[in-house]
């Protein structure tokens, strides 16, 4: 875009030349200058955290009559949802290591029997093979954790 007489198109990147009449602009963000341009204006509003700020809110009130009432309901059951989540989470941790000692203690009783059944290098094997996954389980949990 270039500068031009009046009416035509401006660089909108270049300052205002002295004189020049500033537009007049609704709080809606547009209008129009005394030359009737139509200016638009582009407001940005970026937001941290769960809540709007009051603002959107009554914006959201003018659409949807019960909006704020909504997202206090969302913003006050989610610790509740994350509770259940988390309550939900260490049972199936609790099932895991359950099932996982039960298995184990199984092994290491098979391993056992065949010993004293006479099959000495195939229980001892089975034995040892158990051992070295709980230590390494237990060293792969230990690293994971720090």
């Amino acid at each position: 875009m270039s500068d031009s007489t009046e009416g035509g198109p401006r660089d909108v990147r270049s300052p205002r030349p002295e004189g020049e009449v500033v537009p007049k602009v609704d709080e809606n963000g547009s209008g129009s200058d005394e030359s009737g341009e139509l200016v638009a204006q582009q407001v940005s509003l970026s937001m941290s955290g769960p809540l709007p700020p009051p603002v959107m809110l009554e914006a959201y009130a003018k659409m949807i009559p019960d909006a704020p009432e909504r997202f206090m309901r969302i913003l006050e059951g989610q610790p509740e949802h994350r509770m259940r989540m988390e309550e939900a989470e260490s049972k199936r941790d609790d099932f895991g290591l359950r099932a996982a000692s039960l298995l184990s203690t199984m092994i290491i009783g098979g391993g056992i029997y065949l010993v004293a059944t006479g099959h000495d290098w195939a229980g001892a094997s089975i034995i040892s093979m158990n051992l070295v996954g709980l230590i390494g389980a237990f060293v792969y949990r230990s690293r994971n954790r720090e």
